[in-house]
């Protein structure tokens, strides 16, 4: 009677441990995401210390996201920025790419600009812009982004980026 008393616990207990293997597959690290879908997908973040910005991503592979950006430089006057691109790579490290507008609130580019030499004079209340650029982006919520933005035929800046992600 020993014998299978001692057979049928070691039997229900190699099956239990069976089953808690097939339930909860060993991963090595369960913060880290594994493509797009894991990742948070909201950002907010200052870039250069005058550009207040927020951008969604909206998976559309394992590497592929579509990023949409909207953002207010605040300086005088008041600028409203929007663009849309293309997140690639992961899970932590990608490139970004992407064209939108800048729209003025008035006919004057911000003072910065001028300060910077990024431009000497702009016709335009509304621009064009091209950007192209680093995006990293942590499990725990960091984003760090480097990029260039520009326009063509009136000017090109580094923008360098630091918020959160949810």
């Amino acid at each position: 009677m020993k014998p299978a008393l001692i057979f049928v616990f070691l039997l229900t207990f190699a099956l239990s441990s069976y089953s808690q293997i097939r339930l909860f597959p060993e991963r090595t690290n369960e913060d880290d995401p594994e493509d797009m879908y894991d990742l948070p997908r909201n950002a907010t973040y200052i870039e250069d210390a005058v550009t207040l910005n927020y951008d969604r991503l909206f998976p559309l592979g394992s590497i592929v996201a579509l990023e949409v950006k909207g953002g207010v430089i605040i300086q005088d006057p008041v600028m409203v920025l929007a663009d849309v691109g293309f997140a690639l790579g992961g899970p932590k490290h990608f490139a970004e790419i992407a064209a939108g507008t800048i729209v003025s609130t008035e006919s004057a580019a911000p003072a910065y600009m001028f300060d910077l030499g990024l431009i000497d004079e702009l016709d335009e209340d509304a621009y064009f812009t091209l950007r192209a650029g680093y995006r990293f982006q942590s499990p725990g919520g960091l984003l760090i982004k480097l990029s260039a933005m520009g326009s063509p035929g009136n000017f090109l800046f580094p923008l360098i980026g630091v918020g959160y992600a949810f």
